[in-house]
């Protein structure tokens, strides 16, 4: 029994392998869940901004069709991105 065995996978015999392996699943984890709440609030936002700008070019074509309205419309487009900013305000907390 000379030769020298190979690891076969499993359990490291020695318990300090063992702590030190589920530290590092420890820490691979908590990584992975801050990387999928980064890119929550990455999508979140991205889509607010989809939303701001269809708003605003909405916005703009009804002021083409009707001038008069320039004023109410920029009230409602206004609102409305106010309300989004609070929803995706409330989303980042949430998530935060």
């Amino acid at each position: 029994m000379n030769e020298i065995q190979r690891y076969a996978g499993g359990l490291p015999a020695n318990r300090a392998e063992r702590r030190a392996q589920q530290r590092v699943r420890g820490v691979a984890l908590a990584t992975q869940e801050e990387q999928a709440r980064l890119y929550a609030i990455a999508s979140a936002t991205q889509f607010g901004m989809f939303q701001y700008v269809q708003v605003k070019r909405l916005q703009s074509d009804l002021e083409h069709v009707c001038p008069d309205a320039a004023e109410g419309l920029a009230a409602l487009a206004n609102n409305a991105l106010f309300e989004m900013t609070r929803s995706l305000q409330a989303f980042g907390q949430d998530i935060g």
